[in-house]
């Protein structure tokens, strides 16, 4: 897993990055490359987003051919427990612990 440095700020919450890092494993199982975080605290979000509690993260998917980004989605809904929303946005996806 890897975060983009120059513009992304904060922490996830020790939960969210332990499923970050399972992500991220996912992730290079099916690109062969490692994951990008685009987004946690930082930006601009809707108003009560978790981001800015660190319980949510974006990552890039613009390098992703359609069957890949359609194999990892597939796998992480899979694998991670139903308290993650996983959202394909149009040039991400978000990634956020939702208990509720």
């Amino acid at each position: 897993m890897y975060i983009k440095k120059v513009s992304v700020s904060g922490e996830l919450i020790p939960l969210v990055k332990c499923y970050a890092n399972f992500i991220g494993s996912i992730y290079h199982m099916v690109t062969g490359h490692v994951m990008v975080i685009t987004s946690i605290r930082d930006g601009k979000h809707m108003k009560g987003s978790l981001h800015y509690v660190g319980k949510a993260f974006d990552v890039r998917s613009r390098d992703m051919s359609d069957s890949e980004l359609t194999t990892f989605l597939h796998l992480v809904k899979q694998e991670c427990d139903s308290r993650l929303d996983i959202v394909k946005e149009s040039n991400h996806i978000h990634i956020e612990y939702d208990p509720h």
